[in-house]
């Protein structure tokens, strides 16, 4: 059976103050992503969304006041862009020449 996909458009029409309330919020969702990065590049890439959830879940729920389903949006949308660069990189190799004119990978 053929899978249907429906795409909407949506405009939200806001006053000032809905406005600024939303930029907050992305700001905030911004950063949690730069944070729980930053924990996954300084802890070996850990990629399973488990993994990351136990580690690092309450840390970006209290310092960012995120709720818990942007929680954890924040830690699969992390997981996700490093899973797409490692195959990426896997599919084309970053490679630069070293000092002594040796190809590195």
């Amino acid at each position: 059976m053929a899978e249907l996909t429906v795409t909407m458009k949506l405009h939200i029409h806001t006053d000032d103050n809905g406005d600024q309330l939303f930029r907050d919020f992305t700001e905030q969702y911004a950063s949690a992503c730069t944070y729980v990065s930053q924990y996954v590049f300084d802890n070996g890439f850990p990629l399973n969304f488990m993994k990351l959830q136990e580690n690092v879940y309450y840390d970006v729920r209290s310092k960012f006041g995120l709720k818990a389903q942007m929680s954890i949006s924040v830690m699969k949308t992390v997981t996700a862009r490093y899973k797409t660069l490692k195959e990426q990189l896997f599919q084309n190799p970053y490679r630069y020449q070293d000092e002594n004119g040796d190809w590195c990978y």
